[in-house]
């Protein structure tokens, strides 16, 4: 990352921005992420049926919200989690029922301290959950966090990260250096926003969002192989239903297009509101809330 796209998200998220970024709409988009990397059927899991998946499936049993089907992958007493770019911990919550450790980092402050409050308030140890202040491209940042995570900054199974790289201008970086952070045979999930047909990049240029409307599959699945990871599989696209206010269609809509997902009737005349397409709305307590569909898209690969 470049300082000034460093500086411009540290200033974004910050004060009444990151306060309000638990909602109802971001709890429910993160529930939607969370089960797709949970749920993801990685090749690396045990056989199904083998004693080994049947002694993880025990372990899992009772964790979450998924138990069912969450990819044996998954070991409660074993997996080691960095959440990149964690901000408060919504990806976090659903992680941590189903690992050992997860080990957030994040460059803002202010998202950090809401996460390790609700950790606090929630009387989990900060050696199983914690959020640090940290910026991995950095190897000053790196060398203290192997001084002050538990279990150190190596070596993780699993490396996590939601919706964050639209917001790097370097992507190949953030690659890389997730990479470095994986012991060999650990594997990558990211999931961000997936370009929808037909979208026209802003020319504005933007410091907080380098990459409006997300990307191409391929984009993120080059990068990876670039950065030498290996079974990189990009074509994991799914729509994330939520219903939010228009308050929030109207922050975030810089981070989107429409909600083209690909199954639209284009003979149906949708109605849009900030560049999102409505699929449906109610009023609540007196509220409007729309329906709109967030086109996704989860890339994984494994360090060899």
């Amino acid at each position: 990352m470049s300082a000034e796209n460093i500086e411009a998200n540290q200033e974004k998220f910050v004060g009444e921005h990151a306060q309000k970024y638990d909602n109802e709409s971001s709890f429910q988009l993160g529930r939607e992420i969370s089960r797709k990397v949970l749920e993801y059927p990685n090749p690396s899991a045990p056989a199904a049926g083998s004693p080994e998946a049947l002694e993880v499936a025990k372990a899992q049993s009772g964790s979450g919200a998924f138990d069912d089907t969450v990819s044996a992958f998954w070991d409660p007493r074993t997996t080691r989690v960095l959440d990149f770019a964690c901000g408060t911990g919504i990806i976090s919550a659903y992680l941590a029922a189903y690992s050992k450790q997860v080990v957030g980092v994040d460059i803002a402050k202010d998202m950090l301290d809401i996460f390790n409050a609700k950790v606090h308030n929630q009387g989990i140890p900060s050696d199983e959950v914690q959020g640090y202040l940290l910026n991995i491209f950095d190897d000053e940042d790196v060398a203290k966090g192997n001084k002050i995570v538990p279990g150190g900054l190596d070596n993780f199974d699993a490396a996590v990260t939601s919706l964050a790289y639209h917001h790097i201008d370097d992507i190949d970086q953030a690659s890389r250096a997730l990479f470095a952070r994986l012991r060999s045979g650990g594997w990558v999930y990211v999931v961000d926003l997936s370009m929808g047909p037909g979208f026209k990049p802003s020319a504005e240029k933007d410091a907080v969002v380098p990459h409006h409307g997300g990307f191409a599959p391929e984009t993120i699945g080059n990068s990876l192989r670039d950065a030498g990871f290996v079974d990189v599989k990009e074509k994991n696209i799914f729509a994330a239903s939520l219903w939010a206010t228009e308050e929030y269609i109207s922050r975030f809509q810089k981070h989107h297009t429409t909600s083209l997902t690909g199954n639209d009737d284009e003979t149906k005349d949708y109605k849009e509101l900030h560049g999102m397409r409505i699929y449906d709305e109610k009023v609540e307590k007196g509220v409007t809330k729309y329906l709109v569909k967030k086109p996704m898209l989860l890339v994984v690969g494994k360090r060899p």
